[in-house]
């Protein structure tokens, strides 16, 4: 489906389109969005919609953060876990988004994390595993909390293997 954009701002945009379900555009659902096919992905959440017609809608998104870089998190997990190392038994994997810091629309000052809510704990540690590091860091309160996903900045607290090309979250 193609979304028209009719105006938008620093902090998100207004888009209208013909659409078969408004299952997929309810408020609070993470949609990922770009200008064109070159440019970067921003992750937005529908703030609202209104229906025009019949299959018509408007909705309204405020973009979260761009560029978002796919992750996977482990909790209980040893500190000292490296890279090529698979995590214990013991611990649960899953997966999350990494919202990069941004100077550009949306303009966001601090690295976040978009991750399902019920694997969301505040104030706990997890680790970070990317294909060239390890990461341990501790989650802070959310920022935002839906349903199904939890919005929120982290503290780093060490980088348990060398770090690559990526450099993604050293303190900067």
């Amino acid at each position: 489906r193609v979304w028209q954009v009719k105006d938008r701002s620093d902090s998100g945009c207004r888009m209208r389109a013909q659409i078969d379900s408004l299952n997929g555009v309810i408020p609070g659902s993470l949609i990922a969005v770009r200008d064109s096919e070159t440019a970067p992905w921003i992750v937005s959440v529908v703030r609202w919609f209104r229906r025009l017609m019949v299959d018509y809608v408007e909705i309204g998104v405020e973009y979260l953060g761009r560029e978002p870089r796919f992750v996977k998190l482990v909790t209980g997990c040893d500190r000292d876990l490296s890279v090529g190392e698979a995590p214990p038994l013991a611990s649960k994997c899953f997966a999350a988004l990494y919202l990069p810091p941004s100077a550009e629309y949306p303009t966001m000052p601090i690295k976040t994390l978009l991750l399902p809510a019920h694997d969301f704990r505040a104030d706990s540690d997890v680790t970070l595993l990317s294909s060239n590091a390890t990461y341990r860091m501790r989650l802070s309160e959310p920022i935002q909390q839906q349903f199904e996903y939890v919005w929120t900045s982290f503290a780093l607290i060490d980088e348990a293997a060398p770090l690559g090309a990526l450099g993604m979250l050293q303190p900067g």
